[in-house]
């Protein structure tokens, strides 16, 4: 087969969807080596990135990863390329609508479909629901990272459910060889928050629940808050303000993904109070480092811990705290957790992940030529 892979997700910094194009291109050039691939990548990404280090061809195309633009111009990218394939797989549902071959997307979430609020700006979560939409419909097969997106596509795209494979995904960061540089900023304990500073995210509740265990903190425990900011999204800044935290709260950003994986090493304990998520990879990535979690009770971070976090409602800052205090006071139940982390952790595989992909490309390959897709 000659498959062509969509993996414009990658970008210079860290990112969720694009850590899982890089694994996913990693395990797949493991596994098959009878497949011949092309690649489209972002023209910008620095030619030390790792993702050349695969034995992929690459194309390099100057596309954002979303937007108006990227549909404008990706019909003249194929034409000044001559691209032909047997399968395209978009690894982001943002499908350029303008080539015929057989297609297949990956679906992360729909966060900003389902709650456009907290985009705040209604004409783009519109186009997003639409070019989403669009991509669904034209797509042969749908990946989607959970049962939950699955259930999000299907009650909110009206996407047949048959249509629709659900293929997890894994965490991606190795255990540290040294200690963080800014190891001396960081007050022992801490909780540790990855996430993008988002509305979505709720931290404004997670920052609450965190002000009602300071009352009864007798650790002086500190909190943790890795994650890109979002211009539009400052609520959480004044907040901590506003109840005194500021001298407990360490604000991070851009990060290496060598010093975050050393954030998770010595944390005490990870928080996810997220409204909205389509995988919740930051909960994988803290059980992995032995960290006991504290999740929100939302069907997908609920479905990739399973029993193996502490499930909480986002909206109850006062629960949260008496959970945070029970994880701290209670070493069985502290250990409880840990143990059950480091287990669930094993159903999730990168090498599964790109088996099932490949699964997926062979299938959708047969299919097209029965109906002469190709």
């Amino acid at each position: 087969m000659e498959i062509l892979i969509d993996a414009t997700s990658i970008v210079g910094k860290p990112t969720g969807a694009g850590n899982y194009a890089l694994k996913l291109l990693e395990n797949l050039s493991k596994i098959d080596k009878k497949n011949n691939y092309k690649v489209i990548v972002q023209k910008k990404l620095s030619p030390d990135h790792p993702v050349f280090n695969l034995r992929f061809q690459f194309l390099k195309a100057d596309l954002p990863t979303v937007g108006l633009k990227r549909q404008l111009f990706y019909p003249f990218f194929f034409k000044k390329n001559k691209i032909s394939c047997d399968i395209f797989h978009c690894l982001t549902p943002y499908l350029p609508l303008g080539q015929n071959f057989p297609s297949i997307i990956t679906v992360h979430d729909l966060t900003y479909i389902k709650y456009p609020s907290f985009l705040k700006n209604k004409l783009k979560s519109f186009y997003l629901k639409k070019i989403t939409e669009l991509a669904c419909q034209k797509a042969v097969e749908i990946i989607a990272v959970s049962k939950s997106t699955k259930k999000d596509l299907y009650q909110i795209l009206k996407v047949p459910l048959q249509k629709t494979r659900v293929i997890y995904e894994d965490s991606f960061l190795e255990k540290p060889k040294i200690p963080p540089k800014f190891l001396p900023k960081l007050r022992k304990p801490y909780i540790l928050c990855v996430a993008e500073k988002r509305p979505h995210k709720n931290l404004e509740g997670l920052i609450r629940a965190f002000y009602f265990f300071k009352k009864i903190d007798k650790w002086k425990t500190s909190l943790v808050l890795v994650g890109e900011s979002y211009r539009r999204y400052k609520d959480f800044l004044s907040l901590i303000e506003k109840l005194g935290l500021k001298e407990s709260v360490l604000l991070m950003e851009k990060i290496s993904n060598e010093d975050l994986a050393s954030l998770y090493w010595y944390a005490d304990l990870f928080l996810l109070l997220s409204f909205s998520e389509g995988f919740g990879l930051p909960v994988l990535e803290a059980m992995r480092f032995g960290l006991p979690v504290v999740i929100s009770n939302i069907s997908a971070l609920t479905e990739i811990a399973g029993d193996s976090a502490a499930a909480v409602d986002p909206r109850a800052p006062k629960e949260i705290a008496e959970t945070i205090f029970k994880i701290f006071s209670s070493e069985d139940y502290r250990n409880t957790l840990i143990e059950k982390g480091m287990e669930r952790v094993k159903n999730f595989s990168w090498e599964e992940t790109a088996k099932e992909t490949l699964k997926t490309y062979e299938e959708v390959y047969e299919r097209a030529k029965d109906i002469n897709l190709r």
